[in-house]
C-alpha cells in the first residue's frame, strides 16, 4: 500500500507592513467637536444637520463636490443663507483640536526602525489637510487620503492603493483602524485587521502578530 505524501504546511505570509488610520489613531479624532462648531453656527436641528452630514461629506471626501459647492447645498437644505466664513467651517475647529495621539506614534516609529513599512489610509477632506498633519504623515512611507485618492474607506481599492504604495502584497499588511467595519472591510480585501482601542492594547496586538 503506497502511503500518500505528507501535506505541507500552510505558512501565513511574513507582516511586512503595517497601515495606520489618522482620525482616532495617529490623532485624536475631532470629529465631535467639527460637528457641534457647524450645528453652532447655522443653528440648526442635530437630527436634521446630521442627516445631511451624513449624505454629503462622503462627496467631499473623495473629491465629487468642492467645498464650496458642499457648503451652499448643507445651507440650502438648511434653509440658511451661505456663511461668509465657510472656508473656515471645517478647517478652524479641526486645527484647534489637533492632536497626535504620541503613543501610536511611537509604535509606527519602532515599527520602521525594524525594517516594517508603515503607512496611512484615512477618509479625510483637504480642508483637514494642515502643515501640522502633514508634519506627522512626513514620518510615514505611503499615505493615502481620500480625498486626493478618489477612494475611501470601506471600498477594496483603498485598501490596495496604500499597500501598492508601499509595495507589499494585501496578506502581508495590517490595518490599524478605531472603526470595526473598517477593520471587517481591511481583512475582506486580504489585509489583516487589528482594532485599535488605546497604543498600549495595539503594542500587545502587534506582538501577537511577531510584527514588535
Amino acid at each position: 500500500m503506497r502511503c500518500a505524501p505528507p501535506l505541507e504546511e500552510k505558512r501565513e505570509a511574513p507582516i511586512k507592513a503595517v497601515i495606520f488610520d489618522s482620525g482616532g489613531v495617529l490623532e485624536r479624532d475631532s470629529d465631535r467637536a467639527v460637528i457641534y462648531h457647524i450645528l453652532r453656527k447655522f443653528g440648526v436641528p442635530p437630527v436634521a444637520a446630521l442627516k445631511e452630514l451624513q449624505n454629503l461629506v462622503p462627496l467631499l471626501e473623495v473629491g465629487r463636490l468642492s467645498e464650496e459647492d458642499f457648503w451652499r447645498k448643507f445651507s440650502a437644505k438648511c434653509g440658511k443663507p451661505l456663511p461668509k466664513n465657510w472656508a473656515e467651517l471645517f478647517r478652524e475647529p479641526y486645527v484647534k483640536n489637533f492632536k497626535a495621539i504620541e503613543g501610536t506614534l511611537d509604535i509606527a516609529r519602532e515599527l520602521r526602525n525594524r525594517g516594517c513599512k508603515i503607512g496611512v489610509l484615512s477618509n479625510t477632506i483637504a480642508a483637514h489637510d494642515h502643515p501640522k498633519k502633514q508634519k506627522m504623515f512626513g514620518e510615514f512611507q505611503g499615505v493615502v487620503l481620500s480625498y486626493a485618492s478618489g477612494v475611501r474607506k470601506p471600498e477594496k481599492q483603498a485598501y490596495l492603493a496604500v499597500v501598492d504604495l508601499l509595495g507589499v502584497k494585501p496578506e502581508e499588511a495590517v490595518h490599524v483602524d478605531n472603526e470595526p467595519r473598517f477593520v471587517e472591510a481591511a481583512k475582506k480585501a486580504g489585509l489583516h485587521g487589528v482594532l485599535f482601542k488605546n497604543p498600549s492594547q495595539l503594542r500587545r496586538e502587534l506582538r501577537k502578530m511577531r510584527v514588535l
